[in-house]
């Protein structure tokens, strides 16, 4: 898991590494460098490094520098300022006596803009709190300009210089091909408007202390591939049915019948041991023989997992199901079990799923709220109910009043009907087969959109089938 930070977290993680472990901040300074240069395309000649006076410009001193070593042709623009960091200065001078050209002449930065293959953002990094000044906004404006004509590469250190810490830019912004974040993802980066300025973000970790010891300075984490495999639950080879569980799926109307038909498959392609349907309307059953009817609600006293809610409106058996069995099997509540009142004090054992708008009614937050701070909104209330989440949105936060999960898989061309149905099939199949309530939904959650990202790349839209028809497939490579 990669740890996800602003401002105060960067500032935390930097007096610790050099007062708890003694590593001074030039020293770190010259190992960003180096673990900045691995990810910079060094097959181009011409490099021009825009270095600011703090120390993200000394960031960009020190990458100069190495670039230089290599042969590269690099030209540095240097923005002036009667208060620059003491490491900035010293790398700074470092590059002078190594005779880098430096310039400062915005002319100057013209003529180059026009001449370079790549382009270095060290203006700013993390915890920009202030408007732009004139001479600053005039160079940013100018290196997205010459971008649209010459077409050269923008990296970006740490954050798109201009982007504040909630994600929204003052009266300039780099917009960048890549980002190189160093050591944490930034919370400025899960604000959907920060998405036309960073490109494609990349953390730079394993700088100087090792990356377990950052989880100590935050408790909201972006869930990567890698993640998924080591949360694997792997079979064993003598085991049967009876050792995955048994999913009661209280799912479906007679005005919703796809609802109840996608999240049942998608527990069955997920792999528990019995799938059971409560009520079976509409003849689900008959279109998925591995489903087994239930006949009385009684039979939910054998349940592992009970899953209610897709596509079923408000009745007084749901509110009696959850009362009787909220305490002694795992629930997932979505869509109608969500918009039904229920008692959510102290239920541990309970996942929710509701999207923004259904959050917004169930919480009292407003819409504008949860969209500029969902992860205060959602902690607030998992930790005020005791009670986990799952707020479904483009990016997706799982949490369990204690730590937040970011999962950033899926895209646009999978916003239709019948997701969330087929999301909650594939949580409380995982949870049926053992794996707790937010194991269960930071799997299920990233193997949803990961489906989606994974047929963007041959279809244009995809729709609940699509996921429902390549569940196993892709289960499999992430767990490989």
């Amino acid at each position: 898991m990669i740890i996800v930070g602003n401002k105060e977290t960067t500032k935390i993680i930097d007096n610790n590494i050099e007062y708890k472990y003694e590593i001074s901040k030039e020293l770190l300074m010259e190992n960003v460098g180096f673990r900045l240069l691995e990810y910079i395309n060094t097959n181009h000649e011409t490099y021009l490094v825009v270095c600011g006076f703090g120390n993200n410009g000394g960031d960009g001193y020190v990458l100069a520098r190495l670039l230089n070593t290599l042969g590269k042709d690099v030209i540095i623009f240097k923005i002036e300022n009667d208060n620059y960091t003491t490491e900035c200065s010293i790398n700074m001078n470092r590059c002078k006596k190594l005779k880098i050209p430096i310039i400062k002449d915005i002319k100057e930065l013209d003529f180059y803009l026009q001449k370079v293959d790549i382009v270095i953002d060290a203006i700013f990094g993390v915890g920009l709190d202030r408007e732009l000044n004139s001479d600053i906004t005039t160079v940013i404006k100018k290196i997205n300009y010459y971008k649209s004509i010459q077409n050269y590469i923008i990296y970006s250190i740490d954050v798109p210089s201009g982007l504040n810490d909630e994600g929204n830019i003052y009266n300039a912004c780099i917009i960048a091909d890549k980002t190189l974040s160093i050591m944490t993802y930034k919370k400025a980066f899960l604000n959907y408007n920060s998405l036309k300025y960073t490109g494609n973000i990349k953390v730079i970790d394993k700088i100087v202390i090792p990356n377990n010891l950052l989880n100590d300075y935050s408790n909201i984490y972006l869930i990567i591939k890698s993640d998924i495999k080591e949360m694997e639950i792997k079979r064993k080879i003598d085991t049967n049915k009876s050792d995955y569980g048994k999913l009661y799926l209280i799912c479906g109307s007679k005005k919703y019948e796809g609802a109840g038909y996608l999240a049942t498959s998608a527990a069955v392609k997920t792999g528990c041991g019995y799938t059971y349907i409560l009520s079976d309307i509409n003849g689900v059953i008959n279109k998925i023989p591995e489903a087994i009817k239930v006949g009385e609600i009684e039979e939910l006293k054998n349940a592992t997992t009970i899953a209610m809610g897709s596509g079923v409106d408000f009745n007084d058996d749901l509110y009696q199901i959850f009362e009787e069995h909220k305490k002694n099997k795992n629930f997932i509540l979505d869509a109608g079990a969500i918009n039904c009142k229920l008692n959510f004090e102290n239920s541990k054992n309970v996942l929710i799923t509701p999207h923004t708008g259904e959050f917004s009614k169930l919480s009292g937050y407003s819409l504008e709220e949860i969209n500029k701070d969902p992860i205060r909104c959602i902690l607030n209330y998992s930790q005020n109910h005791n009670i986990n989440i799952l707020l479904k949105g483009k990016n997706t936060y799982i949490t369990d009043g204690s730590n937040i999960y970011v999962i950033d898989t899926g895209n646009p061309y999978m916003a239709n009907a019948g997701m969330g149905d087929v999301l909650t099939g594939i949580i409380s199949s995982l949870s049926t087969q053992g794996y707790d309530l937010i194991s269960a939904a930071i799997i299920g959650s990233y193997l949803h959109g990961y489906i989606a990202d994974k047929l963007k790349e041959k279809q244009y839209i995809i729709n609940a089938t699509d996921i429902l028809n390549n569940i196993s497939e892709y289960l499999s490579e992430l767990f490989k």
